[in-house]
């Protein structure tokens, strides 16, 4: 993609801190980060978000997000880590080329992921279940 940052990165036309690289992916800290070591997993092929991925290279990525995690714990002795992937405006996504974020945690940072829970979508339940039974891809 001609103007994607991620693709330019990928294509050394844009710079960055790289973690990891093989023949699928690479690994580079966010320029935005959330916390120290936070990294973002990158294919190098441009997919726009899960719904377009493949699922054999959704793995690979989930592989690599377990190797940057292990990584990051050992070096800076973290013991929590989230894993975030957002498809879609909605879902906060700002770059439309697959990632998933590797933030480590640690206890009392100001990094917080909260919803309200909504107690009214528990009834719908079996009905949504059904729908989904026949539609499962």
């Amino acid at each position: 993609m001609e103007d994607c940052i991620f693709c330019k990165i990928i294509n050394n036309e844009a710079s960055s801190w790289k973690v990891y690289e093989d023949d699928l992916v690479i690994a580079i800290f966010d320029i935005y980060p959330a916390s120290v070591g936070h990294t973002l997993v990158i294919p190098k092929e441009h997919y726009i978000d899960i719904y377009d991925i493949p699922e054999d290279l959704a793995g690979h990525i989930t592989k690599v997000c377990k190797r940057v995690a292990l990584n990051l714990k050992k070096t800076l002795g973290v013991e929590a880590v989230n894993l975030i992937q957002g498809s879609g405006k909605s879902a906060q996504q700002d770059v439309f080329h697959f990632h998933m974020h590797v933030i480590p945690r640690e206890e009392n940072d100001d990094f917080k992921l909260y919803y309200q829970p909504r107690h009214d979508i528990k009834q719908m339940f079996d009905e949504l279940l059904e729908k989904i039974k026949k539609e499962r891809v």
